[in-house]
């Protein structure tokens, strides 16, 4: 598997963020962060790979705190903010609450260059599906943060 990793570094046990330069990139987080050293495969032609089903052991585990969504009536885990490092062309969608249910945004189509994607701070998101019709495997690295 290459070595493919989010282009950031989390300093412990007080969540801090930075950059390779040192600069702060995600003032505000709660202080648990999931990762998986080791990544992640997906095969081409794969279509909406559930992450949180898939990948239960690292992704949306009890490490995040469930968070109440009143119009739900229902806790999630949620994440706030996170990068996925990617080999290959890929799409992801973000599931979130939203009138009381959760939805999936609509998909964001991801070149390999555009590798570590970062999601939009305060993103609060429940679940990421991913599509790989790259034609080859694409090896895949999230960070996720509460």
């Amino acid at each position: 598997m290459p070595n493919i990793k989010p282009n950031l570094e989390v300093n412990s046990p007080i969540i801090r963020v930075v950059n390779k330069d040192g600069t702060q990139i995600s003032p505000g987080l709660r202080g648990a962060y999931e990762s998986n050293p080791s990544g992640f495969s997906i095969a081409t032609g794969t279509t909406d790979y559930d992450v949180r089903s898939n990948q239960s052991n690292h992704y949306f585990t009890s490490t995040l705190r469930n968070v109440w969504y009143p119009e739900a009536n229902a806790y999630y885990r949620t994440a706030y903010w996170g990068q996925i490092a990617f080999d290959q062309d890929i799409t992801i969608k973000f599931k979130y609450i939203s009138g009381g249910s959760e939805v999936t945004g609509a998909g964001i189509p991801l070149k390999a260059e555009q590798s570590p994607y970062t999601f939009p701070a305060n993103a609060l998101v429940t679940n990421i599906l991913i599509t790989n019709n790259s034609g080859s495997t694409v090896n895949i690295s999230p960070l996720i943060l509460q």
